[in-house]
This record gives C-alpha cells, structure tokens and sequence, in this order.
C-alpha cells in the first residue's frame, strides 16, 4: 500500500516537473529568476504561467525590475500583462516617467497605455526638447505633467 502511494507521489511530481520544464528553463537561462515552486503556485491559482513568464524575461532583459509577484497580481486582477511591460519598456526608452503600479492602474481601467504613452513621446518629439509647451489632452502624458492627470483619466476634470 505505501509503495503505491509513494508511486504516485513520485509520478505527481514528474508530470508537474515535466509540464514546467521548459519555461523554468527558458527563465533560468535569460536571469528570470523564477522557480519551480512560483510555477507551481501559479498552476495552483490558474494563473498563466507562460504569460508571467515571457513578461518577466522581456522586463528582465529590458532592464526593468519587475517581480513575479507584481506580473501575477496585475494578470488576476483581468490586467494585460504584457501590454504593460511593453508600456514600460516604452516609457524607459522615451524618458517617460512610468512606474508599473501606475502603468497597471490605466491598464485595469481599460484604456491602451502602450498606445498613451507613445502618444506621449511623439508629442514630446514633436515639440522638440525644449520648448515647454503643455498637450491639453488630459489623457495624454506630457513632460511637465503629473501621472494623476493621465491616471484619473478625461472625465476627471
């Protein structure tokens, strides 16, 4: 009885090694950093895992330094994951200030923040850098403006 329980232990954790393999691997490989036991934990909250994976491999290799932890909560809440990692990296390359709770926060709320903040560094490259001059769109972010405008969104105000 104890041998056939033990095989089916043995068996569990073979095909749950097995199904997560490779995308350990592929995080192991490009500095991911994210076990086997957080690949489990996400199969265990429905969570997928392939997506939090691919996003913290770009994040990582983008230089941004995002958490598993952060790319899980924000796919629960219905965020799209990598809709915001692209955002980021976009923000970072066009000297947009972006920080991922905020990046999120406009993405939950149903609005292309990828597609705001290149608006965003189009506008700045437009005006050129030193000119000064604001963007009266309200959901649109601008040099000199604050993320709670872009934030609280056109029916704020």
């Amino acid at each position: 009885m104890v041998g056939i329980i033990f095989l089916i232990v043995v068996l569990v954790f073979i095909l749950l090694v097995a199904s997560f393999f490779k995308l350990w691997l592929q995080a192991r490989l490009t500095g991911a950093g994210i076990t086997f036991i957080q690949l489990i934990g996400m199969w265990l909250r429905k969570t997928d895992a392939q997506t939090i994976v691919i996003s913290r491999i770009i994040a990582v290799q983008a230089g941004l330094d995002l958490s598993v932890v952060e790319l899980e909560s924000h796919y629960l809440a219905g965020g799209h994951v990598n809709r915001v990692v692209n955002a980021l990296i976009a923000a970072k390359r066009d000297n947009v200030d972006l920080n991922f709770t905020e990046a999120a926060m406009i993405d939950l709320e149903g609005r292309d923040v990828l597609a705001e903040v290149l608006a965003c560094a189009s506008q700045r490259a437009d005006e050129g850098p030193h000119s000064g001059a604001e963007i009266d769109t309200e959901d649109v972010l601008t040099e000199d403006s604050d993320i709670g405008e872009l934030r609280a969104g056109p029916d704020a105000y």
